[in-house]
C-alpha cells in the first residue's frame, strides 16, 4: 500500500540531527518515488497514416489479411525506429484508430471485417502474437431512394461507388502487462476479410484516411502493475 511506512517529520529550532529523524525521511523519499514511479507514463510510440490504405482502385477485393500500420524499425530505410521498450511489471495499452473500412460497391455483404492488433514484425513472422480482434459486418447496400420518390420500399436502390458504405470507424484498444522487461518490441496492426457464402464477385474496399482522419497506432505505458 502506498505511503504504508510515511511519517511526516517535522523540524524546529533546535531539533536533534538524528539517524532515526534521517532514516525516516528516506523511507518518506523512497515511497513518494514509489507512488510517482507507478503512474501510468503515456504514449510510448505512435505512428500515423495519412492516405488510404490501400490507395488505389478499387482497393483489395481478396480475402487475405493486410497489414495496414505498424511499430517497427525503418532506420535502415531513412524512416525511424518505433519499436516500444517496457520496463518489467507494468501495465501497457495498445491502441488502434481508424476513421473507417470503406466497402466500394455491393456485393458480399455477409463477409466479415476483422480489425486484429499483434506484436510481432509483420503477418509473415512466425514468431508474432495476436494481442487483441475486432469484427465488423456491413449492412445491405441498399437504400430507400426518396430522391424522386416516396420513402417506401418499392423505391429500394443500390448505392452507387459515389457512396460507399463506411463500417468499423473507432478506437479499439487492448491492454496487457508484463512480467519481465519488453525491450525493442515492434507492433502491427491489420484488416482482413472473411468470405460469406460465396467469393464470386468480391467487391473492392479499403481503410480510409486523410490529412485530418489519419489512421493511427500507438502504445502506450498505462502504469504500474
Amino acid at each position: 500500500m502506498a505511503y504504508e511506512n510515511y511519517l511526516f517529520v517535522s523540524w524546529t529550532d533546535g531539533t536533534p540531527l538524528t539517524g532515526t529523524r534521517l532514516a525516516q525521511m528516506s523511507t518518506n523519499i523512497e515511497q513518494v518515488k514509489d507512488v510517482v514511479d507507478d503512474k501510468a507514463t503515456g504514449v510510448i510510440r505512435l505512428n500515423e497514416v495519412t492516405s488510404a490504405v490501400p490507395n488505389t482502385t478499387p482497393g483489395y477485393t481478396d480475402f487475405a489479411e493486410h497489414e495496414i500500420i505498424y511499430l517497427r524499425d525503418d532506420s535502415t530505410t531513412g524512416g525511424s525506429d518505433r519499436r516500444v521498450s517496457i520496463s518489467a511489471n507494468r501495465y501497457y495499452k495498445v491502441n488502434l484508430n481508424i476513421p473507417s473500412i470503406a466497402i466500394l460497391a455491393a456485393g458480399g455483404e455477409d463477409a466479415k471485417y476483422t480489425l486484429s492488433v499483434y506484436s510481432g514484425a509483420n503477418i509473415a513472422d512466425s514468431g508474432k502474437l495476436l494481442l487483441g480482434s475486432w469484427d465488423a459486418s456491413p449492412p445491405p447496400y441498399t437504400y430507400i431512394n426518396v430522391a424522386s420518390a416516396a420513402p417506401v420500399i418499392t423505391n429500394a436502390a443500390l448505392k452507387t461507388t459515389t457512396y460507399p458504405t463506411k463500417i468499423g470507424g473507432g478506437t479499439f484498444s487492448i491492454v496487457k502487462s508484463t512480467t519481465t522487461a519488453v525491450i525493442n518490441q515492434s507492433f502491427f496492426a491489420s484488416v482482413a476479410r472473411t468470405v460469406g457464402s460465396s467469393s464470386n464477385n468480391a467487391t473492392g474496399w479499403r481503410v480510409d484516411a486523410g490529412v485530418t482522419s489519419p489512421i493511427q497506432f500507438s502504445v502506450e505505458d498505462a502504469g504500474g502493475v
